[in-house]
């Protein structure tokens, strides 16, 4: 996805295709590569084959080719982060006290680790995620 901040070609191709930009992931940016995901996902719904279009009209062969199976596991991901994204958001502000929200935050978290744990696709990586979050 790195090469659509390189070139404006794809971003108009993709914006005649589905009317969405795409997100850069950017390390220094909480979040970013969530961004990502949830904008691969929401392009998908408007056109699946968009984002393989473009790879192939501009020649990108070595970029993995999406398929049905790698959008639903783009959509888990970002169903499961979901709400933690929204909660760091919240636990962000300044403009008011936010320690209210940390036990209910944190029970959010834990019923979205027990809600995936046992996914044939995620629940490894969700009781890795568990353990980590124990800590």
């Amino acid at each position: 996805m790195a090469r659509f901040s390189r070139s404006v070609a794809p971003k108009v191709e993709l914006k005649d295709l589905c009317q969405l930009l795409m997100v850069a992931s950017v390390v220094t940016r909480w979040w970013s590569a969530w961004l990502l995901a949830e904008r691969v996902a929401a392009i998908a719904k408007v056109n699946k084959e968009a984002l393989n279009s473009i790879k192939t009209s501009h020649g990108w062969d070595e970029i993995r080719t999406l398929e049905d199976d790698d959008y639903a596991l783009i959509n888990l991901f970002v169903e499961f982060f979901r709400p933690m994204k929204e909660l760091s958001d919240i636990l962000g502000g300044e403009q008011f006290s936010t320690i209210q929200l940390v036990l209910p935050g944190v029970k959010e978290i834990r019923r979205q680790i027990k809600k995936h744990e046992d996914h044939p696709v995620i629940g490894a990586f969700v009781q890795d995620f568990s353990v980590e979050f124990s800590r």
